[in-house]
């Protein structure tokens, strides 16, 4: 089911990509990488072993200057860590708090896990956060156009789970930290002060 659901979002993205310059990018020597390549080879690469990951052709890695295999296996990790953890402390909260949302995989691999009553998620983007809202339709989605460091973590007065992978949360780890209402998964481990 998970795979199936993979497939969905990365079919989605590719065929609803933001412009290149309209989201977070890298051009170097020649290669180009995105956050919506990002999600499309993440997808691959959570469906596979790590050895098969590695043996694929990829779409947009091969002879790439601007990212590599390797940095698609870390966040492979820190996605399975969080896959792991939602499982074991599912029982916390029926709201999940997705940082920093993008292309929605974390909502993905949440819902996995279970129904949630309410997702609260942002993203800077705007873009990212109109298609978002195409795409998770069925969903009890709150939606923010607002970055990491203006999202007001200290005003969250019910009990939420937090996951954020890759992120730019480390300016507001004492914040999260700080509110014991939330439960927070960062790049697939449980922050812990």
């Amino acid at each position: 089911m998970l795979n199936q659901e993979l497939d969905r979002l990365a079919k989605f993205i590719s065929e609803n990509m933001i412009d290149f310059h309209q989201q977070e990018n890298i051009e170097w020597e020649g290669s180009r990488w995105c956050v919506d390549m990002w999600l499309e080879e993440t997808c691959v690469a959570m469906q596979m072993s790590e050895a098969e990951y590695l043996a694929k052709p990829s779409k947009y890695l091969e002879n790439s200057h601007a990212a590599h295999k390797n940095q698609i296996r870390a966040y492979v990790t820190y996605k399975r860590g969080m896959i792991k953890l939602l499982e074991e402390h599912k029982d916390y909260s029926d709201t999940l708090l997705v940082c920093e949302v993008g292309p929605g995989m974390d909502i993905v691999l949440a819902n996995s896990i279970k129904k949630w009553k309410k997702i609260i998620c942002y993203d800077s983007n705007n873009l990212m956060i109109e298609r978002l809202q195409r795409y998770f339709t069925d969903e009890n989605l709150e939606t923010h156009v607002v970055s990491t460091h203006s999202f007001p973590f200290l005003n969250i007065d019910r009990p939420v789970i937090l996951v954020a992978n890759v992120t730019r949360l480390a300016d507001r780890y004492r914040d999260v930290l700080d509110n014991k209402n939330i439960f927070a998964i960062v790049n697939g481990e449980v922050l812990r002060g």
